[in-house]
């Protein structure tokens, strides 16, 4: 007895006739819409629900009350939406992270610039006070003299003092704005400066002139600066480059000091930009980046100037950038692989279903060709087309899988029209070189019932270049006949356009004598179950004795399935069997490779599994 339960048409045991318990019923009922799942007990259901892949699980949705099919499909939403939110929010996480490393590395790239400018910014200032100090130190011991300012006994202490500082070039005297002595002696009238180019106090009246002299006859002009203390009075004479003598690696750097109240500068080498006093303020340091500069400040706790150091933001920002094309190249991998793999999750925890819609739209299916061997002869006469399924993540799923889920969701004819499109395009033109051998293809349950089935036959064969209907034969599983009156009409019009009948998969089902007298077919395909038990002690061995029996009583031809070995071989042709195909004779292959091994070898064009057409045959069920 069938019953209708949950959408699902399942073998129904009356309670009457089996007393069960509640959990017993459940049992039942689940192991007669769940045959795969007979025998794991209903512990084992959660790992099975978890295992969303799995297509007797996808199938069961169409066998269970709707409550439970919500529960399901809430499950497989839920995954869905983890799956999204996970690519969401870890590439949000990285894009994140890739912002925060690339600040990082902006501010350690930065942070290394100012340290190279603050060690040059020290280093000037370290020297200009030293320079300070000695200055000072100088005029103050000349000052504490009770010599005349240039009699021999000051201008023996000018010469000592110049060798005893080593910041000053020389010493010497001022008056009237004329130098008129130093550590290189007298100089007549004296050496006419210029006026002061500043002056600011800081412990003093200090009083600095620029000016290039030559204090001396074998000493050419040289700029130098004079610190006096007056108009009038001693004064030490610095060379401006000694203070700012500061190696660096980098010739574009700008150092220097500045005079803090009246922004002067003092010394310099290179540019400095007023406005960069008002960035220090009342500190004592500043470091910064303006415009296209890199600066930093040094206050003296002691005189009244500030050191300086620039250098073009040039360097720094190819650096950040060369950071910033390295940490987006990972960023950007990482995105990749994470929407890589949340995308290859999100796949698989889709419904097969909603999968192998999108496999159709991808292109992901191909056909590969098992070849049909003569087994009297050795020849190849014929190939089945086998479908083929490579995801786009490389995973690879087998037809055992996905053709049973295509058939519960009314997915087999998009199956069977994208296989006729594969087909047509593989042998466009094949038959025109190989006109006796032929492609087998396989036809789904509700196709064989279908009366718009022979149509699509007809359009198909139409389609291939160089076809004609002999060059196709259709398989139909022995299950998908369990309706012979549905199935009749269509093989008999196949059979009346000229492609041949087989049924596969022959022996798994309920067949018989009576039963195949009905139907008009050519051909009994032994299933590989079978033939794997020849020459064993198993039960089925004595199967395939009788299915090549029931073959010879009909008047049938057979093809026997996955033969693996040459005892297996040996036996049936031993027994008659006309055709087998399996490891043993050849793998599946493309196209191409078909054509090739056929190239090596000439087809047999003698009565074969292609010559048997209607009104052909060896007898079959039109004799009955």
């Amino acid at each position: 007895m069938m019953r209708e339960w949950g959408g699902c048409t399942a073998p129904w045991f009356p309670l009457s006739v089996l007393p069960l318990t509640s959990f017993d019923t459940a049992r039942a009922r689940r192991n007669a819409c769940w045959p795969h799942l007979s025998g794991h007990g209903l512990h084992s259901f959660g790992p099975v629900m978890s295992s969303l892949n799995v297509p007797f699980v996808r199938r069961a949705l169409s066998c269970l009350p709707r409550p439970l099919v919500e529960v399901f499909r809430g499950v497989l939403d839920s995954r869905i939406r983890a799956t999204v939110t996970t690519a969401v929010v870890g590439t949000v996480a990285i894009a994140t992270l890739g912002g925060l490393a690339f600040g990082y590395a902006r501010t350690q790239i930065l942070r290394e610039e100012f340290a190279k400018l603050n060690a040059i910014t020290s280093e000037v200032l370290e020297r200009s006070e030293r320079s300070s100090v000695q200055v000072r130190a100088a005029i103050a011991e000349l000052q504490a003299q009770d010599a005349a300012p240039c009699s021999p006994e000051n201008l023996a202490l000018m010469a000592q003092l110049s060798l005893k500082y080593g910041q000053l070039q020389a010493v010497g005297y001022v008056a009237n704005n004329r130098l008129m002595c130093s550590s290189y002696g007298r100089h007549g009238d004296g050496i006419l400066l210029p006026a002061p180019t500043y002056q600011y106090t800081a412990g003093g009246l200090i009083q600095l002139r620029k000016a290039n002299l030559s204090l001396a006859s074998h000493l050419g002009s040289q700029p130098v600066v004079l610190v006096t203390g007056s108009t009038n009075g001693y004064s030490a004479i610095v060379s401006p480059a000694l203070p700012i003598d500061v190696f660096t690696t980098n010739p574009g750097v700008a150092l220097g000091t500045v005079i803090y109240g009246s922004n002067q500068v003092r010394m310099s080498r290179g540019v400095f930009n007023p406005a960069w006093r008002a960035r220090l303020g009342d500190a004592h340091h500043a470091e910064f980046i303006e415009h296209d500069r890199i600066v930093s400040l040094w206050r003296s706790n002691r005189y009244d100037y500030f050191a300086f150091a620039s250098i073009s933001a040039q360097a720094a920002n190819a650096r950040i950038h060369e950071a910033g094309v390295l940490i987006l190249s990972f960023t950007v991998g990482a995105m990749a692989l994470l929407l890589f793999l949340t995308g290859r999750s999100a796949r698989k925890a889709m419904p097969l279903s909603e999968a192998i819609r999108e496999g159709l739209r991808r292109r992901e299916f191909y056909l590969v060709y098992q070849p049909l061997v003569d087994l009297h002869t050795g020849r190849w006469v014929g190939a089945e087309a086998l479908l083929r399924w490579r995801r786009s993540t490389g995973e690879h799923v087998r037809p055992d899988l996905f053709i049973p889920v295509a058939e519960d969701c009314h997915l087999i004819e998009d199956i069977t029209d994208h296989v006729f499109e594969l087909a047509a395009a593989d042998l466009a033109g094949f038959f025109k070189k190989y006109p006796h051998f032929h492609v087998a293809i396989n036809l789904s349950a509700s196709e064989m019932q279908s009366p718009g089935v022979v149509p699509r036959l007809k359009n198909f064969i139409t389609r291939v270049t160089g076809a004609r209907a002999r060059n196709f034969v259709f398989e139909a599983t022995e299950g998908s006949l369990i309706k012979p009156e549905l199935a009749r009409p269509a093989l008999a019009e196949i059979r009346q356009m000229g492609s041949a009948v087989a049924i596969d998969d022959f022996g798994t089902g309920y067949s018989s004598l009576s039963y195949l007298q009905t139907l008009s077919t050519d051909y009994l395909k032994i299933d590989k179950s079978f033939v794997d038990a020849i020459d064993t002690a198993s039960v089925k061995n004595h199967v395939v004795a009788h299915i090549i029996g029931l073959a010879k009583d009909l008047r049938l031809q057979l093809v026997a399935e996955g033969v693996e070995n040459a005892e297996q071989a040996r036996y049936l042709s031993d027994r008659g069997v006309e055709y087998a195909q399996g490891w043993h004779f050849a793998r599946p292959m493309t196209i191409d490779k078909l054509a090739d091994s056929l190239n090596r070898q000439a087809v047999y064009p003698a009565e074969s599994i292609q010559a048997v057409v209607p009104g052909k045959t060896h007898g079959g069920p039109k004799s009955h």
